[in-house]
């Protein structure tokens, strides 16, 4: 049987209530939202090229399993982003992975050659299955990178939200 759930909710609210705390003592704000059409754009006015095809919207449906995270200025200047998608890994990581990279690619007309067709023998990714939480498209201004362990705080932000 799949558990979903938290076994202890308030330390996980105590946990994002210290994360939160430590990003607004940057005069930062952390803001959410599973607008792709929207992330797409902050992307590309941030770092001036498109999204990976794991987060564009036009390749497939997003948002009833992926959302954005950001940390934004009090000017309402993003200074921080990031994509989170839910997926289920029915067979392991290690098998499942190469064909939904080359599949997301190959929606969006681009041909991606994986280097490698198979992790190192010693790799955990053999193990991993059940439901993947993928990580991508971090950035963050140049201003606060190194501040404060803020960079490691938008990932946790990301994993408890």
């Amino acid at each position: 049987m799949l558990h979903r759930g938290l076994r202890d909710p308030l330390a996980a609210v105590d946990v994002v209530h210290r994360l939160l705390a430590r990003v607004q003592r940057h005069g930062l704000t952390v803001h959410t939202s599973n607008d792709f059409h929207a992330f797409m754009k902050a992307r590309k006015h941030l770092r001036g090229d498109v999204v990976s095809p794991m987060f564009d919207p036009n390749i497939g449906e997003l948002s009833s399993k992926a959302f954005w995270i950001s940390m934004a200025d009090a000017g309402g200047n993003i200074q921080c982003i990031q994509a989170c998608r839910l997926d289920f890994v029915d067979t392991s990581l290690a098998d499942w992975v190469v064909g939904w990279m080359v599949g997301l690619y190959l929606k969006r007309g681009q041909l991606m050659v994986p280097e490698f067709l198979e992790p190192p023998l010693e790799s955990r990714s053999r193990n991993v299955r059940g439901w993947l939480v993928y990580h991508g498209e971090m950035w963050m201004a140049r201003d606060y990178r190194g501040v404060d362990n803020l960079f490691d705080n938008m990932a946790s932000l990301a994993v408890v939200t």
